[in-house]
């Protein structure tokens, strides 16, 4: 009795033992599962704010910089300038059309070169307050949607810009305004320079082109039109920077408008000629009534 007492108590304590280890092993399970379920929880969460913070980064972007600001200037100034707009047939035609001569802002942004500079910055927006702090060129209008020159445009005489300015085509890699700028720099003062790619048209809306807009560019050759400061410098750009020699790979400088001077001496002439022929008519008539 004693062994089987012995035996039985042995029995439940070895049975207690193990309920014991049982709901041991459950509790750190339960706890496990509760850990893991916390972690993946906070996991979760974590990966969503970090979701949630990537989208607002790519929502705002970063602030433009000091030098972006002032290339932004420059260049809605230089679209307005005298030296560029009374040539751009296009946006000539925009500030014609407004009585105060505004254009609006979201025109000027639609241009490639202002499509590079504001990014994925809102664009009427962005150059409107941007012009409004840092440009006495320009007037914003105060509904913010249009900019116009601070100063009535002067009277420009086409036919002397075409006469200062030369074509030149057949480079050797993509011209760039930079790259020919500081290429004719040589021959004397640039006062502009403009790109003109394959195919390229007058711009939309512009139904009579004016100034350099005058050049026809054709479909299989790029041309960049450069404006001198002064007449001398375009003809010197065309003697000393045109490459005749090699006729496959050389550069092809030429002036805009040929024999310019040569045109004006036979107006003269014929102006001339004609005053003759009244003169001569009028001592006709005269001896005619003697």
């Amino acid at each position: 009795a004693h062994t089987r007492g012995m035996s039985v108590e042995t029995k439940h304590e070895g049975a207690d033992a193990i309920s014991d280890v049982a709901d041991a092993l459950l509790k750190d399970l339960s706890l496990g599962g509760a850990a893991a379920a916390g972690d993946a929880g906070g996991g979760g969460s974590q990966e969503g704010a970090g979701a949630t913070a990537a989208q607002h980064q790519e929502k705002a972007p970063k602030p433009l910089t000091d030098e972006q600001v002032d290339k932004i200037v420059k260049q809605v100034e230089f679209y307005f300038s005298d030296a560029n707009l009374p040539t751009d047939a296009f946006l000539m035609k925009k500030v014609r059309a407004d009585p105060n001569g505004f254009v609006p802002i979201g025109v000027v942004c639609g241009f490639n070169r202002m499509k590079t500079l504001l990014k994925k910055h809102p664009p009427i927006e962005t150059v409107a307050a941007i012009l409004r702090e840092h440009s006495e060129a320009l007037v914003v209008s105060e509904d913010g949607i249009r900019v116009r020159r601070a100063t009535p445009l002067p009277d420009i005489d086409l036919e002397d810009v075409q006469a200062r300015t030369v074509v030149a085509e057949n480079f050797k890699t993509p011209p760039t305004i930079e790259s020919v700028r500081e290429l004719f720099a040589a021959a004397g003062d640039v006062a502009m320079v403009r790109v003109r790619h394959p195919g390229m048209q007058t711009p939309a809306g512009a139904t009579k082109p004016s100034g350099l807009d005058l050049i026809a560019t054709p479909s299989n050759a790029v041309h960049a039109l450069i404006e001198f400061k002064t007449r001398d410098d375009a003809a010197r750009a065309a003697e000393t920077l045109n490459d005749d020699k090699d006729w496959r790979n050389g550069l092809r400088v030429r002036l805009l408008v040929r024999n310019v001077h040569k045109k004006k001496k036979q107006q003269k002439q014929q102006q001339q000629r004609l005053e003759d022929e009244h003169a001569e008519d009028e001592e006709d008539a005269s001896r005619g009534e003697e």
